[in-house]
């Protein structure tokens, strides 16, 4: 697999790169959040099939780039390196795109082993078929989503935005603070009447005359929760 490394610690970058590369891999490493966004936008390098993230790193978090990593590359699988952190940052990296958290120093096989879980799962998702008709199938190439007998409906890009974050975590209730980072918004500064409005226009958009609408219920005193299935282009549908 292409196994991209953003790791600041030199000595331990080079030992997973070493040990990666030993297994057979195509390795590559990077030390900032800047350089790594780089990469990823550069249409000369290898996409990766894994990304492994520190979340300290000098010029930034790495949990807070998860979201619009998610957003951008659906089909990219991400393991998350950490110290010691509580449960509640994990269900918030799990639900914004993370599949797997590591405690470092992890060990080489656990990584190993975990890689391999993660390759095996991407394999099986690059070989789904194409969903049935009856499904909600959201289209990021296009900006659409394809309601249950075909009939596309067009999104804006908040919308598109919000129901891929929803989409990503069916029927898991979405902080509204993890909405208004995907809309590029900062939570302590976005007015949350906007993101009401904002839902409800996307229900009534996802509420076609004639079809099982697209169902998105309120979490009280939390945010908002997708209910209904939706495959999102190149991904297995999500239940």
């Amino acid at each position: 697999m292409n196994i991209l490394i953003v790791e600041d610690y030199k000595e331990w970058r080079l030992a997973l790169m070493d040990y990666l590369a030993d297994s057979g891999h195509h390795v590559v490493g990077l030390d900032r959040l800047a350089t790594m966004q780089e990469y990823l936008q550069s249409p000369d390098q290898h996409s990766p099939d894994i990304l492994i993230l520190d979340v300290g790193l000098p010029d930034g978090d790495g949990m807070s780039t998860l979201p619009d990593l998610r957003r951008r590359w659906p089909m990219l699988g991400i393991v998350i390196l950490t110290g010691h952190v509580g449960l509640q940052e994990r269900i918030s990296g799990l639900t914004q795109g993370a599949d797997y958290f590591l405690t470092k120093p992890v060990k080489l096989s656990e990584l190993g082993a975990t890689l391999a879980a993660l390759g095996r799962r991407l394999v099986t998702r690059d070989k789904q078929p194409a969903p049935p008709d009856e499904d909600w199938c959201l289209l990021p190439g296009s900006r659409k989503v394809q309601a249950p007998g075909g009939q596309h409906i067009h999104l804006t890009e908040a919308e598109f935005r919000v129901l891929h974050r929803l989409a990503c975590s069916p029927h898991l209730p979405v902080p509204r603070k993890d909405l208004v980072t995907s809309l590029g918004g900062h939570p302590d500064l976005y007015d949350p009447h906007r993101l009401e409005v904002l839902i409800h226009r996307l229900r009534s958009k996802l509420s076609p005359s004639g079809i099982k609408p697209l169902s998105i219920l309120s979490a009280y005193g939390i945010g908002y929760v997708c209910t209904t299935p939706v495959h999102i282009s190149g991904d297995p549908v999500l239940t």
